[in-house]
């Protein structure tokens, strides 16, 4: 207690981030033996790059680890009570589906109900004069932003990179501006992802399935509108998406070119429709190995986390112009994965607009 009165700036949450890292360390254990005793495996085949069966509850560890190392130390403010506790209603769908599997209108149901308890105690976008308005924006932020944790799930070590990340940028905005409570819900997250990490980097031992993806991609979702790291409302938001960058801009490119090859016909199909196509199977393609595709991911979400920090905390020409110039790289970006590796084999069923080019004449 003497470091803590001593630093305060620095011990409660550094005790935090080692507390979720140890029970993300044993948690990941535990669950993993759990998910050989029980069969609850991934099973090669299909669209799926790994060749054995691997134990898949390791998301169940995160959960673990992120709610016992805040109730244990100093995390247990009523709103992040609020959020630990829809949370888990989401972890519990997220179990479901991993175990026996859940259709996705009961996922999307969870996720409603929760965004309604969570407008219910004050937290979420409340950026218009129009409770319903703002309500309806909450879902589709958390709902997007857990889908794109789950889609990004798809290659060792990703999505925890990307959260460990995600996390660390959000506590550095959070605790820059005292908000404690925020701040110590971002470092759990951290400390738990890299606990996970240690059993899912290549070849992984353990996959967190929708549990963890859904559970991440949620509290993450929900820092980002709950923290408030700007005079402008706006300003906080914008920089929030630039910290989650990556799994947005992942989920939004692949839909819009799976759009315009002619993959997906409409919004149905594209909720619907999975494939290897994402940007980390385009960099693989590209010549990338696993661990250089990982490596480009994570300085990509390191950039966009530098850009979040400039946007909240530089003037807004500067702001202006810094995102003016994200957004082009993005773009090009985009561009450029499409010219180099759109082509009909990266699709499981061949795209009639490739397929097409494929038969002009040169």
């Amino acid at each position: 207690m003497l470091y803590i009165e001593k630093y305060p700036e620095f011990v409660p949450p550094l005790i935090i981030f080692l507390l979720a890292f140890f029970l993300g360390v044993q948690g990941t254990l535990l669950t993993r033996f759990l998910s050989l005793r029980f069969g609850v495996l991934d099973l090669p085949g299909g669209r799926k790059a790994h060749d054995e069966p691997v134990p898949c509850l390791g998301g169940l560890a995160i959960v673990f680890a992120v709610t016992i190392s805040l109730l244990l130390s100093y995390g247990r403010s009523p709103e992040i009570l609020v959020i630990l506790a829809v949370g888990l209603g989401i972890a519990l769908v997220g179990l479901l589906d991993d175990i026996a599997g859940v259709p996705a209108w009961l996922k999307l149901a969870v996720l409603a109900v929760g965004c309604v308890v969570l407008m219910m105690n004050g937290i979420g976008l409340n950026r218009t004069p129009f409770p319903v308005v703002n309500s309806v924006l909450t879902f589709l932020w958390v709902a997007g932003v857990a889908s794109a944790f789950n889609a990004i799930d798809n290659s060792d070590g990703l999505a925890g990179s990307i959260c460990a990340i995600s996390a660390a940028a959000l506590f550095l905005m959070g605790w820059s501006t005292w908000q404690v409570s925020f701040s110590f819900l971002a470092m759990a997250l951290a400390g738990s992802a890299l606990g996970f990490l240690h059993f899912n980097m290549k070849p992984a031992r353990v996959y967190m399935g929708d549990t963890g993806s859904f559970f991440l991609g949620y509290i993450l979702a929900v820092l980002v509108i709950f923290g408030d790291w700007s005079e402008s409302g706006v300003r906080s938001f914008l920089a929030g998406c630039f910290v989650l960058a990556v799994p947005v801009y992942d989920l939004g490119l692949t839909t819009i070119l799976r759009a315009r090859h002619g993959v997906i016909s409409g919004p149905l199909s594209a909720i619907a429709y999975s494939d290897r196509d994402h940007i980390s199977h385009r960099l693989l393609k590209m010549g990338l190995s696993h661990g250089q595709m990982i490596a480009a991911l994570c300085l990509l979400s390191f950039g966009c986390s530098c850009v979040a920090l400039v946007v909240a905390k530089a003037s807004g020409p500067v702001a202006a112009a810094v995102v003016g110039l994200a957004v082009a790289g993005l773009a090009w970006l985009g561009l450029y994965l499409d010219r180099q590796t759109s082509v009909p084999e990266l699709w499981s069923t061949t795209p009639s607009k490739l397929l097409k080019k494929e038969r002009t004449p040169a």
